[in-house]
């Protein structure tokens, strides 16, 4: 196991932002995010990537004064990732490099998408506006890169994921995670808890 950790925890953190939003995240569906854990002896890598429409309820560039205080409320509050995860006390876990990034795809209604991945578009929303008789679909993805180092690692077997509290237009969250070996697993409101494998 410690050989896979080590394939793949340089990939995580060689990934980053924006890049990492777009070879992860796919298909961007409203209401999934991907979360991805990696404990290689001490160092913790945490990936959250999510269309921005699952945190901030709109995925266009911010087009009033509202909408520029709930980006920038969402980037000050996603900075301390204390906000959303609970990690255990016991694991002494301090952060040492948080990343945010983005993605942002527009196309044209009905033209094919121009890049490796694909989407499932699953909405029919706000982010679709009217540009020199063109209808333009704009789809934004966010993604957040946590750096930990863990003083007692074997203590790290579980984190209490707090995203479905705060964004309630999450529905699902796909985790990859990568300890003594590895899990894929499925969390909703009703089930918030990680577990290290």
């Amino acid at each position: 196991m410690k050989h896979a950790a080590k394939l793949v925890l340089p990939l995580l953190i060689a990934a980053s932002g924006s890049a990492l939003a777009e070879e992860s995240l796919a298909p961007h569906v409203h209401g999934e995010a991907l979360l991805q854990v990696v404990l290689d002896n001490q160092e913790l890598v945490i990936n959250l990537n999510s269309p921005a429409y699952n945190l901030l309820g709109f995925e266009h560039a911010p087009q009033t004064d509202e909408e520029q205080a709930l980006v920038e409320n969402l980037d000050t509050n996603m900075r301390d990732p204390q906000f959303w995860l609970e990690l255990p006390a016991d694991a002494n876990c301090s952060l040492s490099r948080v990343s945010l990034g983005q993605h942002v795809e527009t196309t044209k209604q009905g033209e094919a998408h121009d890049h490796d991945h694909d989407h499932e578009h699953e909405h029919e929303h706000e982010h679709e506006h009217e540009d020199n008789d063109q209808v333009l679909s704009e789809h934004r993805d966010l993604a957040y890169e946590y750096h930990f180092l863990c003083a007692d690692p074997d203590q790290f077997d579980q984190a209490q994921v707090k995203l479905f509290t705060h964004f309630p237009a999450l529905t699902s969250l796909h985790a990859e995670v990568i300890g003594a070996s590895q899990s894929l697993q499925e969390l909703n409101a009703g089930n918030t808890l990680l577990k290290m494998p």
